[in-house]
């Protein structure tokens, strides 16, 4: 088995995820465990498998399932593209190949932290809730910098106009 697949496996145990199941399994003591230690409800809830929210049953009988994900494919591109486009993509180095976005508190939550990608690549392995402790070194050192994801896509923007423009 690859040290990977180990990991994985090792994060999913952690998690309470069996091979071949789709949902978090709740771990409880033995005596916890026994049908006299839980009220009706409770009983009930443990036994029956968590169930796809009210508005993905909506979107499902209605024929739109796929909306989501319709929907997230060009919003996962759209958070993805500023890691790396416009840099210095023939460098290895994580200061040259790689952006950092400032951004505001909503966009931080928004991307779950991937705004800081240049700390992100220059030290993988601390948490994400603590990425933001290294972007101001990150700014300083790194070339390519931004202030928001506004400023970022105003520079895609210009970028694809001139080449369309050089190109007619």
């Amino acid at each position: 088995m690859a040290p990977y697949e180990v990991l994985n496996t090792k994060v999913l145990a952690a998690l309470g995820l069996r091979d071949g199941t789709t949902h978090l399994e709740v771990s409880t003591p033995r005596a916890a465990n026994s049908s006299s230690a839980r009220s009706p409800g409770a009983r009930r809830a443990a036994s029956s498998r968590p169930s796809s929210s009210g508005m993905f049953r909506f979107l499902e009988a209605n024929g739109l399932g796929r909306v989501p994900l319709l929907l997230s494919i060009p919003m996962h591109f759209l958070l993805e593209l500023p890691e790396h486009v416009l840099c210095d993509n023939d460098s290895t180095d994580v200061l040259r190949n790689t952006r950092t976005i400032s951004g505001s508190r909503f966009s931080q939550w928004f991307t779950n932290g991937n705004n800081f990608h240049v700390e992100h690549h220059a030290a993988m392995v601390v948490p994400i809730n603590r990425l933001s402790e290294r972007h101001a070194l990150a700014k300083e050192w790194a070339t390519h910098t931004e202030e928001s994801y506004v400023t970022f896509y105003r520079k895609v923007l210009r970028e694809a106009s001139r080449n369309s423009r050089s190109r007619a």
